[in-house]
C-alpha cells in the first residue's frame, strides 16, 4: 500500500515537472495588467510624469545574492488601476552577476542597445541596465502594451505575441 502512495506520488512530482512554466508577468508578488493600485497597503504619490502613480520601495527582492528595490507604478489613482510598472533598483549592483542572473531566468537576451538588454514575452518587456562596472543597475518590467515606454527605455517597438 505504501508503494502505490509513493508511485502516486512520484507520478505528481514527475507530471508538474513536465508542465512548461507560465511567462513571466512580474516579480515579487506583484503582476503588470493584473495587481490594482486598491490593494497595495505601501505609500503611493503622483509620480511625476502625470497621471501616473509611484509606490516607492513598496518591497524588496533578491536578484540571485543581490538585493533589489521594486518600486510600482500605476496608469492613474483610482483603487482599479492596474500595475503598469515595475522597477527594480539594484545599488551596487554587478551588473556581470545580474546579467547572468537574468539570462539564467529569461533565457538570453532578445536584443540589446548601449549597456540594457532587453527580453519580452506576450506580456511583458524587461529592460536591464547593465552598467561597464560596478555601479546602480535598473531593470524594468513594463506592459507590453505601454509601447511609448518600451520606445524611451531605448528599446525595439516589440510586437504583441
Amino acid at each position: 500500500m505504501r508503494s502505490i502512495f509513493l508511485w502516486a506520488g512520484l507520478s505528481v512530482i514527475a507530471l508538474s515537472a513536465c508542465r512548461p512554466e507560465a511567462p513571466i508577468n512580474g516579480i515579487g508578488g506583484f503582476e503588470i495588467d493584473k495587481t490594482q493600485l486598491g490593494s497595495l497597503s505601501g505609500r503611493c504619490m503622483a509620480a511625476s510624469e502625470e497621471p501616473l502613480m509611484l509606490c516607492p520601495s513598496i518591497a524588496s527582492v533578491m536578484l540571485d545574492k543581490q538585493s533589489a528595490n521594486i518600486d510600482l507604478y500605476f496608469s492613474n489613482d483610482t483603487a482599479d488601476a492596474p500595475l503598469g510598472e515595475i522597477l527594480l533598483d539594484v545599488p551596487g549592483c554587478d551588473p556581470e552577476a545580474l546579467k547572468g542572473f537574468l539570462a539564467g531566468r529569461l533565457g538570453p537576451a532578445a536584443g540589446r542597445s548601449g549597456n540594457r538588454a532587453f527580453w519580452q514575452n506576450k506580456y511583458i518587456f524587461i529592460s536591464a541596465a547593465l552598467p561597464k562596472g560596478p555601479s546602480r543597475c535598473e531593470v524594468n518590467f513594463v506592459s507590453i502594451n505601454d509601447q511609448a515606454r518600451i520606445k524611451r527605455l531605448g528599446g525595439p517597438a516589440p510586437e504583441k505575441k
